[in-house]
């Protein structure tokens, strides 16, 4: 009897929960203050990078994600985005002298809802053309693993 009763239990739970979608999405703004979804990203994989400006590790992989994005940029978006906003000013030299040429923005509050388990910089999330969750990258990654990562899924050419 608690066995049929669990079994209608859950059976229930199923069909009157709606569907788990694991796209992620949310807002951001870009250094300059232009207003950007995840979702207008969709159709391409995104490196999703999480960096600090005080983190060295982190402003050094800003030129190796440049790198990738000039190899991989029509099929890899390269996003990164800015987990300490007193560091904003430090983001438009960067990308004036043109180290960065890629999107960079700043890291919003619906950004550390959508990964709860971000909590390390530098860490790169790579998602698919749904935008769902596919790996998450823990630290430094040279321009040699991006490559060899990313071509697991897409040519990079």
């Amino acid at each position: 009897m608690r066995a049929l009763f669990l079994f209608l239990f859950i059976g229930f739970l199923l069909f009157t929960t709606p569907a788990f979608s694991k796209s992620i999405d949310f807002s951001f703004k870009s250094y300059q203050g232009k207003v950007y979804r995840l979702s207008d990203f969709r159709g391409n994989y995104v490196l999703l990078n999480f960096f600090a400006s005080y983190c060295p590790p982190c402003l050094g992989e800003l030129q190796v994600l440049e790198k990738v994005s000039q190899r991989c940029g029509s099929k890899v978006k390269v996003i990164s985005l800015l987990i300490d906003w007193q560091g904003a000013p430090l983001l438009s030299p960067l990308i004036e002298t043109g180290k960065v040429t890629y999107l960079i923005g700043l890291a919003s509050e619906e950004a550390f809802k959508a990964f709860p388990d971000f909590d390390i910089t530098p860490t790169t999330y790579l998602l698919n053309q749904k935008g769902e969750r596919v790996k998450k990258i823990v630290g430094f990654t040279s321009y040699q693993d991006w490559i060899k990562l990313l071509q697991k899924y897409t040519s990079c050419n």
